[in-house]
């Protein structure tokens, strides 16, 4: 793809300042604008053609995370990176629930940030590592695996909602699209994964860290 058009969202001018001098060595990255709270984050997804939006998780007023709730029902196209100091378990169900593509620490190396962007924008989503050095590793091993399973996005999100335990008409209605089209999307799941049914499908996914339990 060409330029990702980024917007960089924190309530410290520091944070921004970082990010803007940090990423803005790269051409093939655009920063189209940046804000300091959740509301202003919510006003450039409206009105502005963003790609990925780097938020801060806690800000005062509107927060990150419940700006990205917003963001991701009115402009799915949208994808976020969450802005963290540090991971936990907490913070990291709240980011999956709001939707976040994935999370980077805020002192993460700036080929390495760049690298995830790139990713998210081409329509990866994942939880990078709570390290400096993890996030390249972590999305170069996801592109192995997706190539290795070859799995069509379309047949990831099934698999995910099969381990949330929707049936075929859940499944159809989440996605919009024919309960037909969902056996033919299982059929090809389970013959690209080597499994026999769904439980093996779920316990694959699990194993090889395809979907968040």
């Amino acid at each position: 793809m060409g330029k990702v058009r980024i917007a960089i969202i924190d309530d410290q001018g520091i944070g921004r300042d970082i990010l803007r001098s940090g990423l803005g060595k790269y051409q093939d990255i655009e920063l189209v604008d940046e804000a300091g709270d959740g509301q202003g984050a919510i006003n450039i997804a409206r009105k502005k053609n963003v790609d990925v939006i780097l938020m801060d998780v806690n800000m005062p007023g509107t927060s990150g995370v419940d700006a990205a709730h917003i963001i991701r029902r009115e402009c799915p196209g949208i994808s976020i990176i969450a802005m963290v100091n540090s991971i936990d378990d907490n913070i990291k169900a709240d980011i999956t629930r709001a939707g976040m593509a994935a999370y980077a620490l805020k002192d993460s190396d700036m080929e390495e940030l760049s690298a995830l962007i790139h990713e998210i924008a081409e329509g990866g989503s994942f939880f990078a590592e709570p390290s400096k050095s993890a996030v390249k590793t972590n999305f170069r091993w996801r592109r192995k695996q997706e190539e290795k399973e070859g799995l069509t996005s379309r047949e990831r999100e099934v698999l995910v909602l099969i381990s949330k335990g929707e049936n075929n008409k859940d499944i159809a209605h989440t996605l919009n699209i024919s309960e037909k089209t969902v056996k033919n999307h299982i059929t090809n799941i389970f013959r690209k994964l080597d499994v026999e049914d769904r439980t093996q499908a779920v316990i694959y996914a699990i194993k090889n860290q395809m979907v968040e339990i």
